[in-house]
């Protein structure tokens, strides 16, 4: 069965600060990343869900749903990148990030 939007976004959020705990300490940097996604992944699943909503996902929601991935990277890189330095811990935040918005592309183009 597959899962909702809703859904998705809670794990990911889960996945993310249990990863940034896994070393026992939640730096600022990794704070600010996962700030940054959750309040991407909101906007974006709230999008996502309308446009599921009847069934049919039409070319102007998937070019939509596109855009929302592409900038939800580039922010959160950005946020991670503004000391200049992105450490092996924020490194790794970003591709569970990369990973989940892979896994969303494959939702949205069914």
């Amino acid at each position: 069965m597959k899962k909702k939007p809703q859904e998705l976004y809670e794990e990911l959020i889960d996945d993310l600060v249990t990863k940034a705990l896994e070393d026992g300490i939640l730096t600022d940097d990794e704070a600010a990343i996962i700030d940054e996604v959750e309040i991407k992944l909101k906007e974006f699943y709230q999008y996502l869900e309308e446009a599921l909503a009847d069934n049919i996902m039409d070319k102007d929601e998937t070019k939509k749903l596109k855009i929302m991935r592409s900038k939800i990277l580039e922010d959160t890189w950005n946020v991670s990148n503004r000391d200049t330095i992105i450490n092996k811990d924020e490194a790794e935040l970003l591709k569970i990030i990369v990973k989940l918005l892979k896994n969303i592309s494959e939702i949205d183009e069914e």
